[in-house]
């Protein structure tokens, strides 16, 4: 039965490999969603939706129920998973993921969901900056250099849409 690992953005399926370093006698897969990290099929609409229906076409590929684990959007998308088709789960786990109505956005949402200032955070995107948002954020460091270097117009495209 293995791991099954669900980004967040602006993020890849790389978030993972510290944890799945770990992972020695327990299989596990990290999928990039698509447009982080790779290519958007074609008539991709980057949905919510369109995300969801992508994992749960990825999970049922395994061919038997997996262990999902999500982070931030990745928390949003395998909870949605897990809701739609309970029989691909065996188990969840997510976290940094608003799973109530009360949910407080961190500052680099709220840009990303105001027309007009998320498109803007794109097109003036400084890996600097955001590397130095993520150190501020709690981010370790190894991981937090990394993760603004994958960064590029398509996944800047499918983090506004979705």
């Amino acid at each position: 039965m293995p791991a099954f690992f669900v980004h967040g953005a602006p993020d890849t399926h790389h978030v993972w490999d510290p944890i799945r370093d770990h992972l020695h006698d327990h299989d596990s897969v990290a999928v990039d969603l698509p447009g982080f990290g790779c290519s958007v099929p074609p008539g991709f609409e980057a949905t919510k939706e369109a995300y969801v229906t992508w994992l749960i076409a990825r999970i049922a590929e395994i061919g038997e129920p997996v262990d999902i684990v999500g982070h931030d959007w990745g928390c949003v998308l395998s909870l949605r998973v897990a809701s739609l088709r309970p029989d691909l789960i065996r188990s969840w786990a997510a976290g940094d993921g608003p799973l109530n109505a009360d949910y407080v956005w961190h500052p680099l949402a709220k840009i990303f969901q105001t027309p007009g200032l998320g498109e803007e955070y794109i097109r003036n995107f400084s890996p600097s900056q955001f590397e130095k948002a993520l150190l501020d954020d709690g981010v370790p460091a190894s991981i937090a250099s990394q993760v603004p270097m994958r960064v590029d117009a398509v996944m800047g495209e499918c983090l506004l849409k979705l």
